[in-house]
């Protein structure tokens, strides 16, 4: 069960970190650091706090995978996650990149301690606004599935179906690239996948070629693909 008043900051620099603690004073929050993201995840692992600041730029296990751990931690996958970065977090391909990770906000460093303590209030604010709009009765629907339209992903056994019916086994990067169209239901530009698939800033003729080995796997005509194409990259329409 997560702590309601932990908040867990992870971050290499300990000036953000005496920062962080200054910002978020006891009573109202209890705070707990970390200063690398093997140190981080073992911590919100162990202790459940109810929110993660994290650094991207982290030591040992960098904040971009440490992110991915905890969303794929059933302990985990609930927490409020923030990103700290020096990027330009306004920029669409920065921003979708994060929002892929499946962070909940972004702070761009270097940022104020009133700004970061207005973030924090009102993610706490929105998570008990949901909450207590959530039905009771009715179970969440499963982490671990992601669907749109006729494709169906189980994430943890890496399956796929495509209208009902179970797709041939693809390789881990065609899986990843798939999991990144469902999560972008507004599609994704070829500079993002690339990015988040192969940890590529260029070459972005790999998304190309995967794209049309997904059509494939699917076993669809191309006219009735799934996957389409908008400018600058593609999406996924199911």
């Amino acid at each position: 069960m997560q702590h309601p008043k932990l908040i867990l900051a992870v971050d290499g620099d300990v000036r953000f970190l005496d920062l962080i603690g200054d910002a978020l004073p006891p009573p109202s929050y209890e705070l707990s650091v970390a200063t690398g993201g093997r140190e981080g995840l073992h911590k919100a692992q162990t202790l459940q706090p109810r929110l993660v600041l994290l650094d991207l730029a982290l030591p040992e296990l960098n904040g971009v995978e440490l992110c991915r751990l905890l969303r794929a931690d059933p302990r985990t996958r609930g927490i409020l996650l923030v990103a700290m970065t020096a990027l330009e977090t306004t920029g669409s391909v920065v921003r979708s990149a994060l929002l892929a990770l499946g962070v909940d906000d972004f702070l761009q460093k270097p940022f104020g301690k009133e700004h970061l303590l207005e973030r924090v209030k009102l993610l706490l604010a929105r998570r008990r606004h949901q909450a207590s709009r959530a039905p009771r009765k009715t179970a969440p629907p499963s982490l671990s599935i992601l669907e749109n339209g006729r494709i169906r992903v189980d994430l943890n056994t890496r399956r796929v179906w495509v209208k009902g019916r179970l797709t041939r086994h693809m390789g881990p990067k065609r899986f990843q690239l798939l999991c990144m169209l469902l999560r972008h239901k507004d599609g994704a530009h070829r500079e993002t996948l690339c990015s988040e698939v192969w940890g590529e800033e260029e070459g972005c003729k790999k998304v190309d070629v995967s794209i049309h080995r997904l059509r494939e796997d699917f076993g669809i005509r191309k006219e009735d693909s799934p996957i389409i194409s908008v400018p600058g990259g593609y999406k996924l329409v199911g």
